[in-house]
């Protein structure tokens, strides 16, 4: 069906068919640096749709992952499943077409900057540093700044913003 292993297919073999429908789990060794932990990707898999129009093949395809991220707020790990569609325009020229980098970087996408392990996560103590999803802790919160004895080297442009408004 296709030529080589893996994600590299046949130009020349899919334009012969006029289409192709494939789907390919991705090695793991493949998103190692995508992720801060290669081991917390369970299982991560592409479905591919390949279709001919004039000289150019079109692939329409969807990157799925599952795994396991770090709550940023208190550090518990948590399952989460992705999908990301995508895709690619081949020109004619092309002999071979490789699609683990873009599915690669589909997979890049879905991962979240900052994973919450739910919405409503209470994070960890400041002081004790417990989770507080589990349980509450008899710590005393560190008060908010008060901003009139606030020091620096731009209070005196407020200073000076404050008298600006009052005329």
């Amino acid at each position: 069906m296709e030529t080589g292993s893996g994600l590299v297919f046949s130009a020349a073999e899919i334009r012969a068919k006029g289409a192709l429908k494939a789907a390919r789990p991705l090695d793991p060794a493949s998103y190692a640096g995508l992720v801060d932990k290669p081991s917390a990707v369970k299982s991560a898999c592409v479905e591919l749709v390949f279709s001919v129009d004039g000289g150019s093949i079109f692939l329409e395809a969807r990157a799925s992952a599952e795994l396991d991220l770090e709550c940023a707020r208190c550090a518990g790990i948590f399952p989460a499943g992705f999908t990301e569609p995508f895709d690619e325009v081949y020109e004619d020229t092309v002999e071979s077409i490789d699609v683990c980098k873009p599915a690669l970087e589909a997979i890049a996408v879905m991962v979240p900057m900052k994973p919450l392990c739910g919405a409503g996560c209470k994070g960890l103590c400041p002081v004790c540093g417990c989770d507080l999803n589990r349980r509450t802790c008899g710590c005393k919160m560190p008060e908010a700044p008060d901003e009139t004895k606030k020091t620096g080297p731009f209070r005196a442009l407020k200073r000076f913003k404050g008298k600006k408004d009052a005329k």
